[in-house]
């Protein structure tokens, strides 16, 4: 799991959430945000509502990448 949250700050990923028995139990997500560089508690409501209020008024296209970071191409120097 720590790898995959450190290739998801490497790739820039605005927000991160790892999901286990712990937050199926609360209902409470831990959120990792990059703007800020912290983690909160948050719902998956207010995720979502906070993703969609920075987004608002901006136009949505469909990412050209596979949606699961561990499936992104790699590029090696």
């Amino acid at each position: 799991v720590q790898k995959r949250v450190r290739d998801g700050e490497r790739e820039w990923i605005p927000y991160i959430v790892v999901y286990g028995k712990r937050e199926q139990e609360t209902g409470v997500l831990a959120v990792r945000v990059r703007e800020l560089g912290e983690v909160r508690d948050m719902t998956v409501e207010e995720l979502v509502a906070e993703i969609r209020e920075k987004t608002k008024g901006k136009p949505f296209k469909p990412l050209p990448l596979p949606m699961l970071v561990s499936r992104r191409p790699r590029f090696r120097g």
